[in-house]
């Protein structure tokens, strides 16, 4: 079908092409994307440029290219999901007030919107941006498509500096408001999908379940429809979500203890964390700081916990025994 054939080629998976066709990825794409099979093409290229300076670059050159995005032919084709997806929505829930999708260059959420507006306009569409990544909504607040010097984000999806001409206009049109996430927020995000959901999303696919869980639009007690575009996520990147996500929920955390240098305090300080049930899973001891005293030393807990609740109760117990936190 059209829209299992935009999927496919928004997610980087193996395509048939008539004729000679270069493949140019962009060198710092995640481990994922970068092992997908692409023997369907004739020529294989690493580029150290963004896709919009490669797609200017082609233009200049005349040359027949496919970008791991979708190029803006493709466009009017990213209507063909949002009518899929209506039906199952809008059609059992027709109360749905608010559907939210990823924005990078504004392709998927040009389709959407448009589609959306022309079934039902009473359902507000928003679209949510990476923070370090926010070329449609600067572009937005600027009147007209600006580039940004710089993008840096894990959400590699819509890691876009500069968005497409055709589908700022069009999200001008049909969007109602464009909203960014922190990192550590989609982090979070990428955590609660898997652990409540079952599922596993790729940091641009998960932006808009974080837009919802950390009150960026005011949904409270609303029918919303996040849209999840995608999972194409490296392992190691994986890894360091799913820490960084149980760091901000306080269920992982490294302390650091001042400690006399003599017997016995190491067991007085994890006799604390074993009363208040939390479970020790790295430990540092450390002589050689020049700030404490030489009988001094630091000790660095890392630490799994239910919640910031319990992280509070042990730093209060280590304080009325006596040890002194290092913030």
């Amino acid at each position: 079908s059209a829209a299992s054939d935009v999927y496919k080629r928004q997610h980087n998976m193996p395509m048939s092409f008539i004729g000679k066709v270069t493949m140019y990825l962009i060198r710092d794409n995640n481990n994922l994307v970068l092992k997908t099979d692409f023997t369907h093409f004739s020529k294989l290229r690493l580029s150290p440029y963004t896709p919009y300076r490669i797609v200017r670059a082609a233009q200049y050159e005349k040359l027949h290219i496919f970008v791991n995005y979708l190029p803006l032919k493709i466009l009017k084709i990213n209507a063909v999901l949002p009518i899929l997806i209506y039906k199952p929505v809008v059609h059992k829930l027709p109360l749905v007030e608010y559907i939210l999708v990823p924005i990078g260059g504004g392709g998927l959420i040009s389709g959407v919107a448009c589609a959306i507006k022309s079934l039902n306009p009473k359902v507000k569409v928003y679209g949510v941006q990476a923070e370090n990544a926010p070329s449609m909504k600067r572009s937005l607040e600027a009147g007209e498509a600006i580039t940004l010097d710089s993008v840096r984000t894990f959400a590699d999806g819509i890691a876009v500096k500069h968005p497409g001409d055709i589908t700022l206009d069009m999200v001008r049109k049909y969007v109602d408001e464009v909203v960014t996430v922190s990192e550590d927020e989609i982090a979070a995000a990428i955590l609660a999908l898997m652990e409540k959901q079952k599922l596993v999303a790729e940091g641009a696919g998960a932006v808009t379940v974080a837009a919802a869980m950390f009150g960026k639009l005011p949904i409270a007690g609303k029918k919303v429809c996040c849209l999840i575009s995608g999972g194409n996520i490296d392992v190691n990147i994986l890894s360091r979500v799913i820490t960084r996500g149980l760091q901000r929920e306080g269920r992982n955390c490294l302390l650091t203890i001042a400690l006399d240098d003599k017997p016995g305090q190491l067991l007085g300080v994890t006799q604390v964390i074993s009363e208040c049930g939390a479970n020790i899973v790295g430990v540092t001891h450390e002589r050689s700081d020049a700030a404490y005293a030489v009988t001094s030393c630091l000790l660095r807990i890392s630490m799994e916990t239910r919640d910031f609740a319990q992280i509070e109760e042990i730093k209060a117990k280590w304080k009325e025994q006596g040890f002194k936190l290092v913030e």
